[in-house]
């Protein structure tokens, strides 16, 4: 059993002449062989870009869910956030926590801030702007 290309001659034991080859059972001229080896190259690629095409498609159906999942993820965690910080929310909680709103507001100064300074110069205006208005009531 012979294998490989087995060269064809017509003739036992001739010299092969015109480069006829049989391989795989049909007779080939050597000029053919390197088509064969261009168009069996081009096949293998074609099949491999196919290959790769369908794995990419594979890969943007799943990062497409992945996408579309994070959306909805993030438009539910927005509207959370938002009743999160609603004021009547709050203002809810810190009434069941015992917290009433007060009369008066009181501003007070941290160490190394202006706010004594801000709080002083609103009392002023505040005064002044009173003091007209009490002077024309009269």
């Amino acid at each position: 059993e012979q294998h490989g290309p087995v060269v064809d001659t017509g003739q036992a034991g001739a010299e092969p002449s015109g480069g006829t080859l049989i391989v795989f059972g049909f007779n080939c001229h050597l000029v053919l062989l390197p088509l064969l080896a261009v168009v069996t190259g081009i096949g293998v690629a074609y099949v491999g870009e196919h290959a790769t095409a369908t794995q990419d498609s594979y890969v943007l159906a799943g990062l497409t869910q992945t996408n579309t999942s994070l959306q909805s993820q993030d438009n539910s965690l927005g509207s959370e956030l938002e009743t999160l910080k609603s004021t009547e929310r709050i203002i809810a909680l810190a009434q069941t926590l015992g917290m009433r709103p007060s009369q008066q507001w009181t501003a007070v100064p941290l160490p190394g801030s202006s706010l004594a300074s801000i709080a002083a110069s609103t009392q002023q205006q505040a005064a002044a702007s009173a003091a007209p208005s009490s002077s024309q009531s009269h």
